[in-house]
């Protein structure tokens, strides 16, 4: 067994490591959906993002007939070229696709829950529809859940690194209006802040570190990621500095546990490992905490 754990751990490296960025990106925009209460909004437009990426794969088909070998995560020596020429397809179809968040961001709809969730019931059910028509098969559409994070090419995790860099770092540039616009928007006017502006500009970004991570880590892995940690870190403090650090610290240290539990169970597919470990580990931290914190209060109060 150890010996098998041994063999994994350095067999895929470079792929552990590889992932870490996208963990702890998604990790953090998550955090800003928790605090902005829009968590739901996170869930359908990831779900959005990956329609797009089937329906751009399937028009970069007809001109590239290896598109549907990027879904299969075969490996290609031009790899980075095909990438490129697929996103010229999907981001502008996701950028359609979120068009209706931003209207509904915009609005104080009194049935914007049940509104996101006719938007998430609709895009599931036509992803084995639409995937079917451009001419997938199931095993295919399975690969797009679950996107065997072992075996996607390098290539794939260096293309998309930018992608999760440069919205990290255009979220801090703009964190004060971003943070502000979405969690207290009167604030954010007073102190001289386009509340719209900056919802478009954090969904926008949204978009692209889940477009981004989906490919690499797939669906249900990156939605994850993407609630769980925070969840967890947002038991701790108070303090967004320090909720920021404890969300990206629970997102690695989880996503290495998962991988590791994988390793040790490695009979099983490793991505709903990952899915349990991460989800899982972020339950007991916040029932831990708030259990701690129960007992606290209640120790006060007969001391």
């Amino acid at each position: 067994m150890n010996s098998d754990f041994t063999f994994y751990l350095s067999r895929y490296s470079f792929e552990i490591l590889a992932s870490l960025p996208y963990f702890a990106g998604v990790s953090l925009f998550g955090l800003f959906l928790i605090l902005r209460r829009s968590s739901l909004f996170g869930v359908v437009l990831s779900q959005s993002a990956q329609l797009s990426f089937l329906i751009g794969a399937a028009l970069h088909f007809q001109t590239h007939s290896g598109a549907f070998d990027l879904i299969n995560r075969t490996s290609s020596r031009n790899l980075s070229v095909e990438l490129f020429h697929l996103d010229l397809y999907v981001l502008p179809i996701s950028v359609l696709f979120l068009l209706p968040f931003l209207y509904l961001s915009r609005k104080s709809l009194k049935n914007a829950e049940s509104t996101l969730l006719v938007l998430f019931v609709i895009l599931a059910g036509s992803m084995p529809l639409v995937h079917k028509i451009l001419g997938g098969n199931d095993s295919t559409l399975l690969k797009v859940y679950f996107s065997e994070i072992l075996y996607t090419p390098p290539d794939m995790f260096l293309f998309y690194l930018p992608h999760i860099f440069l919205s990290c770092v255009l979220l801090f540039i703009f964190y004060p209006g971003i943070l502000l616009s979405g969690y207290d928007p009167i604030q954010a006017r007073l102190s001289g802040y386009s509340v719209s502006r900056y919802n478009y500009l954090y969904y926008f970004l949204t978009l692209i570190i889940l477009s981004s991570s989906i490919k690499v880590l797939g669906i249900y892995v990156s939605i994850a990621a993407m609630l769980a940690p925070a969840m967890a870190a947002l038991s701790f403090t108070r303090s967004m500095r320090s909720t920021i650090i404890l969300t990206i610290s629970f997102s690695l240290f989880l996503a290495i546990g998962g991988f590791a539990t994988a390793f040790i169970f490695d009979n099983y597919p490793a991505e709903p490992i990952i899915i349990l470990v991460i989800t899982l580990g972020s339950f007991i931290v916040r029932f831990t905490v708030i259990s701690i914190s129960k007992f606290k209060n209640i120790q006060s109060r007969l001391g």
